[in-house]
């Protein structure tokens, strides 16, 4: 996942909103939102190449999200998959157990990244390099690209703010508004020359909060509007959100036989 934006105590039904677009390969197989583990219950979609997942959340409204950290060449082959962090960190359930698990973890062993998780209360960010920095998530607005949140560096921040500041106040026109932020491919006329193996227009296409190209973009959206102790909302759109409706997902309380 590329882009995850939180929108914290923006409109009144819901102190949290999280949406989602993850970028990736269109070979890479993946399914849509299920369920993931029974006993706690997590539903995320699920990465069917290195398993775990890149977005997920449990049935008492605890959330978690990755997104890659950028890079200027592509990165090496490491030795566990992100996905697993993202899966663990749901599985604990809360924030406390889930940091206290995350510092037994050596994040060297993964390629890096960025790890956004908690309720709607609370949010912490999880920087994994070749050690670990933590934060809390700010009220209002907050972007997290392919580096720290709300980094300067990618000009997607800005647009995605822009779309924020103009969401409607009613709950249907505001998910809308949600999910035309995540389905906007405007291109930045100016952005980050960062280098490496990619030519300047497929990086112009990469600072697009949906990006599209020929074998790689966003693949899938995810919006989830949470309360106390529930996901009232969980919106996914099961392809490119720029040609793909966004579906109503129940996320079930309790697994049932």
């Amino acid at each position: 996942m590329c882009t995850l934006v939180l929108l914290r105590h923006v409109h009144p039904s819901w102190p949290l909103v999280v949406a989602a677009n993850r970028d990736e390969f269109f070979d890479r197989p993946a399914t849509p939102p299920g369920i993931l583990n029974r006993e706690p219950l997590v539903f995320g979609g699920k990465d069917l190449k290195a398993g775990g997942t890149w977005f997920g959340v449990t049935s008492h409204g605890f959330f978690a999200g990755l997104t890659n950290q950028r890079l200027v060449q592509l990165p090496a082959q490491a030795s566990r998959s992100r996905g697993e962090l993202v899966f663990e960190v749901l599985r604990h359930g809360n924030i406390g157990s889930a940091m206290e698990w995350l510092r037994k973890q050596d994040p060297s062993e993964f390629n890096a990244f960025n790890l956004v998780f908690g309720d709607c209360h609370e949010q912490v960010l999880a920087y994994g390099r070749a050690d670990w920095r933590f934060e809390r998530a700010p009220d209002g607005i907050s972007v997290l690209p392919n580096d720290e949140l709300d980094s300067a560096d990618f000009p997607k921040v800005e647009r995605a703010k822009w779309f924020g500041d103009r969401l409607p106040t009613d709950e249907n026109g505001f998910l809308e508004g949600v999910q035309r932020m995540l389905a906007d491919t405007t291109c930045p006329e100016q952005y980050p020359d960062w280098g490496g193996p990619f030519d300047p227009d497929f990086q112009r296409r990469l600072h697009a909060l949906c990006v599209v190209t020929p074998s790689y973009g966003t693949r899938s959206s995810t919006i989830v509007a949470l309360q106390p102790g529930r996901v009232d909302r969980y919106l996914h759109a099961d392809g490119p959100p720029n040609e793909t409706a966004f579906l109503n997902y129940a996320v079930p309380d309790v697994e049932r036989p």
